[in-house]
C-alpha cells in the first residue's frame, strides 16, 4: 500500500549549507563537529517549530530522512546520520518528542531526495509517520 505523506507530519526541507553538513566519513575536529551539530539542532528546532509540531509529543514514530545533495553524484544517505541526528535532536528539544529513544522514535531511514540544483546547499525533508502504520494495526 502507498503511504500519502501528511504534510502536517513533515519537517522540512531543511536547507544545510555546506559549512554545517558533515558525514560518517568526515574526521573533524571535535570543537568543529560540536559547533556544527549545536547550529543543526537549533536548526532542526527551528523547523520543527516552523512545521507546527513544536510542542506536539508525538507517540512512536517512524521517521524517513529525504537528503538531497547539490548534484546528482553518487551518495551514502545513511552517512548522513550525524546531521540527521542533530535534527530530530533539535526536534525533541522543542517537544515534537518526549525523548528521541526506541519508544519515541522507533525507525530510521535515510533515503535520497531530490538534487537541490544549488551549489553548496544540502537539503533534508523529516516524513513523520506514526508507528505502527495503520495497515499493521490489528484489533
Amino acid at each position: 500500500m502507498l503511504h500519502v505523506i501528511d504534510p502536517s507530519r513533515t519537517i522540512g526541507p531543511i536547507p544545510i549549507p555546506k559549512r554545517l553538513w558533515f558525514s560518517m566519513n568526515d574526521r573533524l575536529y571535535w570543537a568543529d563537529r560540536h559547533r556544527r551539530t549545536r547550529a543543526l539542532r537549533e536548526l532542526g528546532g527551528w523547523h520543527a517549530r516552523a512545521a507546527g509540531l513544536g510542542g506536539a509529543l508525538l507517540g512512536p514514530t517512524a521517521v524517513t530522512a529525504r537528503i538531497s545533495y547539490p548534484t546528482n553524484t553518487r551518495a551514502d544517505p545513511t552517512n548522513a546520520s550525524p546531521v540527521i541526528k542533530a535534527l530530530v535532536d533539535g526536534a525533541v528539544d522543542v517537544g515534537v518528542w518526549i525523548d528521541d529513544d526506541d519508544k519515541h522514535v522507533v525507525n530510521q531511514s535515510f533515503v535520497r531526495g531530490p538534487k537541490t540544483g544549488t551549489p553548496g546547499i544540502y537539503a533534508v525533508r523529516l516524513d513523520l509517520t506514526p508507528w505502527p502504520p495503520p495497515e499493521q494495526v490489528h484489533p
